[in-house]
């Protein structure tokens, strides 16, 4: 791949059926490659002006999270030249997550560029917007655990000053419970699930996230400065790190929390994902 350039910003990537989907934001497009055997370029999917984001995919239809349409478009995977359809949303959507029959968008920003402060839960059989909850303004990563949909945010005060806060949305009440975290520069969004346990990622390393949705940063399951970006894997967990200038580093580590290998890698390694797929 380093004869093919994949443009300005890869925000993300998504895996479907031996194909990994490439969401490059300020090219506005989605680059589509095979990852069975020798990994090749297949096509691209043309987003005009959109500002993709994020790609989610439910059997054979994918959703992409557009800032520039205060939308999120849904394509047929099997007929990519077809028109998207488009589901409205009120502001800019950011990371999404499909649990039943029902997709959860962070609305991380409002049309006018303030924090946005809620989580959307949308039909995919009409698209309807079926309810909206309250979260912790900048509301970015999702993920589901024993039965709660949890969110972690990052907002900015007026002169730039980063806070975090998490909120857990329980699925069977609808009731929400929020933890504004506080002033901070070390917490980032992501949030994972490994062997069983609920973390959040931070500038040193990972975190617990506790019953009370505080973090135990105390004893941490890692301890390693510059902390980016994760994601678990089976027994194993890789692990992000940057000083925002490339080469950074990604850390294998087993399910003892120690380090297995290192991978020298790019700059920001934002958007990881594991398969069991091999690829040569």
């Amino acid at each position: 791949l380093t004869d093919n350039l994949l443009g300005d910003v890869g925000q993300s990537i998504t895996y479907h059926d031996n194909k990994l989907y490439v969401v490059v934001n300020n090219s506005h497009v989605i680059r589509v490659f095979n990852i069975s055997g020798d990994i090749s370029f297949d096509t691209n999917i043309e987003l005009p002006n959109a500002s993709p984001r994020f790609l989610t995919i439910n059997e054979n239809y994918g959703y992409v999270s557009c800032w520039n349409l205060n939308a999120i478009l849904k394509f047929d995977l099997n007929n990519i030249s077809g028109t998207p359809d488009t589901i409205p949303i009120p502001g800019k959507p950011e990371e999404m997550l499909i649990d039943g029959n029902n997709l959860y968008v962070s609305l991380v920003l409002k049309q006018d560029w303030t924090s946005g402060d809620q989580v959307l839960k949308i039909s995919l059989d009409d698209h309807n917007i079926e309810r909206s909850f309250p979260v912790v303004p900048g509301p970015g990563s999702l993920v589901v655990h024993k039965g709660n949909l949890y969110v972690s945010s990052t907002y900015y005060d007026e002169t730039w000053n980063k806070y975090a806060g998490l909120s857990r949305i329980h699925l069977n009440s609808n009731i929400v419970d929020s933890k504004d975290l506080g002033p901070t520069t070390e917490l980032v969004g992501d949030l994972i699930i490994f062997q069983d346990h609920l973390y959040r990622i931070n500038g040193t390393g990972i975190a617990e996230v506790q019953q009370d949705l505080s973090l135990q940063t105390s004893n941490q399951f890692i301890d390693k400065s510059n902390g980016y970006s994760a994601v678990g894997f089976d027994d194993m967990l890789f692990f992000g790190t940057t000083d925002f200038a490339a080469p950074d580093t990604v850390y294998l580590y087993n399910d003892r929390g120690d380090i297995s290998a290192e991978f020298q890698i790019g700059g920001l390694p934002g958007s990881m994902l594991a398969s069991s797929e091999s690829v040569d």
